[in-house]
């Protein structure tokens, strides 16, 4: 009759601890005693990055194939299961069927006595766990506040992705950092605006837009509470200040036609009042922002009050002036046509006295 001895090894080269293993389907003329794999692979682990477990397997000679299932449960939850024949160690077909699949699996045989079966990564895998070292490290850089450099790694590891809970987990991240460099971006605007010394409120539109541009990656990623503020935030900035310098342009246009002498006040003084209009419209967009963040619209809502009071007594003085003006007029007609009656009456004086005279 006679036993062969063999040995039963798993090398676990995956990056996830096996935290279960198990055998069945194992036909009792198989095997020989105690020692097969639905009695003694029962409930072991075996760790991660090169971890194994070996066992001895005593098979019966007359026995065609001695096979039997194994199921490996990992510490992700995923779970491999598959069929391969003990015999394969003295020359049998290995018979290998792999059932549920999670990872890759090959066997071998070493020394005509022992199996050796090794899980590993699938290729798809291991470009997943790049994708999760590019995130460690984009969140590594966001700590350190550096989220720009944080966004591209964040950007890398969105290109390697293939799980779903990875790619949301990164998605999450950039989101943050998008939200973050928005911020950044934001207050680097205000106080480029709030610069005594020289204008740089171009430098501070194009902050403001880059801002924007984050905040909306950031909502699109993950649609936060906290982002759409932030985005509200901005577009008041944005939409005040753009109606601030409209009725600025107006000013200036109005007060061109003043210095050049233009001959109808009317456009001019409608200039002003269009501008101040806008004035008054951008007062509101920056009341709207200071009521959410008071320190960065503060002096935006003092210098638009400034220029709506400025505005409105320029327009009032234009309608003085107007007025006096017109006052002007009436009065210098009025003169004229008193002019014209004494002359009337000097004329018709003088025709008696001649008559007068004749006679």
């Amino acid at each position: 009759m006679g036993n062969i001895d063999s040995n039963l090894t798993v090398i676990n080269n995956t990056k996830q601890d096996i935290v279960s293993t198990s055998a069945y389907s194992c036909a009792n003329f198989d095997w020989r005693g105690n020692n097969r794999p639905d009695r003694n692979f029962q409930g072991y682990k075996i760790k991660a990055k090169g971890g194994s477990i070996t066992q001895s397997a005593v098979l019966r000679k007359q026995a065609k194939h001695c096979p039997f299932n194994m199921k490996l449960t990992f510490s992700d939850g995923t779970v491999d299961e598959f069929r391969i024949h003990q015999k394969h160690v003295v020359g049998c077909c290995a018979g290998f069927n792999h059932m549920r699949r999670s990872h890759d699996i090959v066997y071998h045989t070493v020394n005509r006595n022992t199996l050796v079966i090794t899980v590993k990564n699938t290729s798809q895998q291991l470009q997943n766990e790049k994708a999760e070292e590019k995130n460690k490290e984009g969140e590594a850089l966001m700590k350190q506040k550096q989220h720009e450099a944080a966004m591209k790694k964040f950007d890398e590891a969105l290109g390697l992705a293939n799980q779903a809970a990875t790619t949301n987990k990164v998605k999450k991240n950039k989101s943050q950092a998008c939200n973050e460099f928005g911020k950044a971006c934001l207050q680097q605007g205000c106080d480029l605006e709030a610069d005594v010394k020289q204008d740089k409120s171009k430098e501070a539109q194009g902050k403001f837009d880059q801002a924007k541009r984050m905040f909306q990656q950031a909502i699109s990623l993950s649609n936060v509470a906290e982002y759409q503020k932030n985005m509200n935030l901005v577009n008041l900035k944005i939409e005040g200040n753009r109606l601030f310098n409209e009725a600025n342009d107006l000013e200036q246009a109005a007060f061109t036609l003043f210095k050049n002498g233009a001959s109808d006040n009317s456009v001019a003084q409608n200039k002003y009042k269009e501008g101040l209009e806008k004035y008054k419209e951008a007062v509101k967009k920056f009341e709207a922002g200071a009521k959410i963040d008071p320190s960065k619209f503060d002096d935006s809502v003092t210098i638009a009050n400034e220029c709506v009071t400025e505005v409105a007594k320029v327009i009032d003085n234009i309608d003085q002036a107007e007025l006096n003006n017109n006052v002007g007029k009436m009065n210098a007609d009025e003169e004229k046509k008193e002019e014209s009656k004494d002359d009337q009456v000097v004329d018709t004086s003088f025709i008696q006295q001649v008559d007068g005279a004749e006679n």
